[in-house]
């Protein structure tokens, strides 16, 4: 019953055309919220409180519906504080009446507390995707900080993804067990039926050992833990049973790369690095006509979880550093 109606809101999310839909999703999800409460109060390892976590997933692809992903950023908090909505009482109705009463005008308005990726207390509108504003109580306005937006690739090209091959993988997982798929150099996916032991399947292992450095990004650390970084698979651009399969666990993805390959730049006066050591990467090392520079490790993040291509990311990391020598002048030694 609870899986049911996690996969009835998961395919609403494909019709919402309008801020009247963006209201209805949410009081929907909130009621479902407020009803698995009613259980998961007094057991914490209840399938009611799986229902919460997962349901929140679901508020979370809303707000990337809704936001620009630098937006989602600046509105993320810290993620281990979760709210819960029933001991609010008429709190909590005075904030889904704010939000419907914007949505009646026309402005699409998100309620944080029903997601797990949006920090800030009250109403957030999206009249602005990129400039949210933030409506709290007695119905003070603030504007979102605004977050240094993410290169893009020179020449106006669009950033690339991998969808196909996760729809390749993720298709093959479902139809015969496991799956594999090789984006392109240095890049990886596999899938394997999470009803069996969790192993690198054999057709991946050959072009797997000619990685030098590689990187592993397994996609259920982004279910346990969701990260406002990267767009919950609830809202991939891949078909919707396949979204349900990962959201519910069926199927175990897997994304390899090679931080080598990342690293190449293909030009003589940029070097790119990864510092050594550490589970996650924080930073990039580059170096441009010899100033050495940290850029954020973002970019590698969107290609293990956001499944950017290599070449994609590689190219907004060069604009980047482009653009610092464009602002800076040649010459910029330290």
């Amino acid at each position: 019953m609870l899986r049911r109606e996690r996969e009835r809101l998961t395919l609403r999310l494909d019709d919402i055309a309008g801020p009247g839909d963006v209201y209805q999703f949410q009081k929907d999800l909130a009621d479902e919220i407020i009803r698995a409460e009613a259980v998961a109060f007094g057991d914490r390892l209840s399938p009611e409180a799986v229902h919460i976590h997962r349901l929140k997933l679901l508020g979370d692809g809303l707000a990337w519906l809704c936001l620009h992903p630098s937006a989602v950023r600046q509105l993320a908090g810290d993620l281990s504080v979760q709210p819960a909505l029933s001991p609010q009482g008429d709190g909590f109705v005075d904030t889904m009446n704010a939000a419907r009463e914007q949505c009646e005008r026309g402005i699409p308005a998100l309620v944080p507390e029903l997601t797990h990726s949006l920090g800030v207390g009250g109403v957030v509108t999206c009249a602005d995707p990129q400039r949210p504003l933030v409506i709290e109580g007695g119905g003070q306005e603030a504007h979102v900080p605004d977050d240094p937006p993410t290169p893009t690739p020179e020449g106006g090209a669009s950033m690339e993804y991998s969808w196909e091959f996760v729809t390749q993988c993720v298709g093959q997982a479902l139809a015969t067990g496991e799956g594999v798929a090789v984006p392109g150099r240095g890049d990886i996916v596999f899938a394997r039926s999470a009803c069996r032991e969790l192993s690198v399947p054999k057709a991946a292992q050959e072009p797997l050992r000619a990685f030098r450095t590689p990187l592993v990004g397994a996609h259920v650390t982004k279910l346990e833990v969701p990260d406002p970084n990267v767009p919950p698979s609830v809202v991939w651009p891949i078909p919707p049973t396949m979204r349900m399969a990962l959201i519910e666990y069926d199927i175990d993805l897997v994304h390899v790369i090679d931080l080598d390959v990342f690293c190449e730049t293909g030009r003589d006066d940029v070097k790119i690095s990864v510092p050594a050591g550490g589970e996650t990467i924080d930073f990039l090392r580059a170096e441009i006509d010899g100033l050495e520079l940290q850029m954020s490790g973002r970019f590698i993040g969107d290609v293990l979880y956001g499944f950017q291509t290599i070449e994609s990311a590689s190219a907004c990391v060069l604009k980047g550093l482009d653009g610092i020598r464009r602002a800076f002048g040649k010459g910029m030694a330290p």
